[in-house]
């Protein structure tokens, strides 16, 4: 995962390209069309979404 902050308008970008190729490739979907998602600004970042269990992190 890459972090990018942004201090001057106080901002952080949260990029999981790696991640995301990974994935695409074990599912062979190296082709599959890019969409872009923002996250909602009232979305509080907690450990407490985490996944805790090895089924929840698959």
């Amino acid at each position: 995962m890459l972090i990018t902050r942004d201090r001057s308008v106080r901002k952080l970008f949260l990029s999981q390209e790696k991640y995301i190729e990974k994935v695409l490739q074990k599912f062979s979907m190296e082709n599959a069309k890019a969409v872009s998602s923002l996250l909602a600004t009232h979305f509080k970042l907690s450990s407490r979404y985490c996944p805790t269990t090895e089924k929840e992190k698959l």
